[in-house]
């Protein structure tokens, strides 16, 4: 019983001594987005199917960085909307491959988007990977969707990945 009075008192002692330090509202308010913000600077990795970092700099600067970093290593950029590129299909080079060879022959794209981030000075840039359907051995169109590189292509899903460290690191002026 003695131990509950202690724990009490020391708990209700640390009660006041939080409420004699109260911020103001704003203040508060000011530091949650700061720390937010420079949170969210450090996000790199992104999801089960994409690439995802906040740089900071403006849409169109990561967009014009997105387009010289592909084209340095060969890819044919076109544009795809609003701060948004997507490269010319272009073979699945062997080493990106899986063994069991589903993907010889086959083509992928990437899609690279900049979007403003909401309560701060960066930009959210994601970049995905798309396979595209297997030509038909007949030569007919088929409707078949692109299927969005995953970690289950883990050769593949690198790529992606790193395409997209390079493309931040270029749009964050960092060389590597």
């Amino acid at each position: 019983m003695r131990a509950t009075r202690r724990q009490h008192s020391l708990t209700e002692h640390a009660c006041r001594s939080t409420l004699a330090l109260r911020l103001p509202a704003r203040t508060a308010l000011a530091v949650v987005l700061v720390t937010g913000a420079a949170c969210a600077g450090l996000r790199r990795g992104g999801g089960g199917t994409d690439y995802e970092s906040v740089v900071t700099t403006t849409a169109d600067s990561a967009i014009r960085a997105a387009r010289a970093t592909l084209a340095r290593e060969a890819y044919k950029v076109s544009d795809a909307g609003e701060n948004t590129l997507v490269t010319l299909p272009v073979p699945i080079p062997e080493r990106l491959q899986d063994r069991a060879g589903h993907l010889a022959g086959r083509y992928w794209i990437l899609r690279v988007s900049a979007q403003p981030e909401a309560l701060t000075s960066g930009t959210r840039l994601r970049v995905i990977g798309y396979v595209l359907p297997a030509a038909s051995p007949t030569g007919q169109t088929t409707q078949q969707a692109a299927t969005p590189v995953t970690a289950d292509q883990p050769a593949l899903f690198s790529e992606v990945r790193a395409v997209g460290r390079r493309i931040a690191d270029a749009a964050s002026g960092r060389r590597r």
